[in-house]
């Protein structure tokens, strides 16, 4: 549990210092250097420190690599930068709640996992929570998720989940270690 709550405040913060960012940088410019500069950091990580663990991605593993920095870096990461500008990190932050629901659709058309009763009661639970949070305006910006900012917002997430559901091909189906996997993607990020 602990582990969850970091990870949702370490994504909190970075939206909120990305917003502070973006007031002097253009969010693809900023998209853009983040990414060459992290992958760049993250590959030479892996090279000096993990030679174990990197190694060059096969032939039929490239365009699932290239996918991953498209969708989950490239579009994901420049359509949240724009959309905070229009909304405050911490409602963009809350869109991101509905990744789990996103995820499971993934799982279950990628991978044919089965939902069990339990667990679509559990997603229609959720689901109907964050109903609330997709009608009622930004009280900071009065932005609305039903805008086309919230929509930029939406296909952020979506790209997102997307990107995690190849990167778990990668790992689980392919031998890859996910650091590997982002080491080699962040870069294309970039560059895209």
């Amino acid at each position: 549990m602990f582990l969850v709550v970091l990870q949702n405040a370490t994504s909190a913060l970075t939206l909120m210092i990305s917003k502070a960012a973006l007031q002097h940088v253009a969010p693809i410019f900023f998209v853009a250097l983040r990414m060459l500069g992290g992958g760049m950091l993250l590959l030479g990580y892996q090279y000096f420190f993990n030679r174990d663990h990197f190694v060059l991605p096969a032939r039929k593993d490239l365009g699932l690599i290239v996918q991953i920095a498209f969708f989950q870096l490239c579009i994901t990461f420049v359509f949240t930068m724009y959309a905070i500008k229009a909304f405050s990190a911490a409602r963009a932050a809350l869109m991101y709640n509905i990744a789990p629901f996103i995820a499971a659709f993934f799982s279950w058309l990628m991978f044919d996992e089965v939902m069990t009763k339990k667990k679509y009661l559990g997603v229609l639970i959720g689901f109907v929570g964050t109903i609330p949070m997709l009608v009622v305006e930004d009280g900071m910006t009065g932005a609305s998720y039903l805008s086309g900012v919230g929509l930029m917002l939406f296909i952020a997430v979506v790209c997102n989940v997307y990107g995690y559901t190849l990167i778990r091909t990668l790992v689980k189906f392919r031998g890859y270690a996910p650091l590997m996997v982002v080491s080699l993607a962040m870069p294309l990020g970039g560059i895209f």
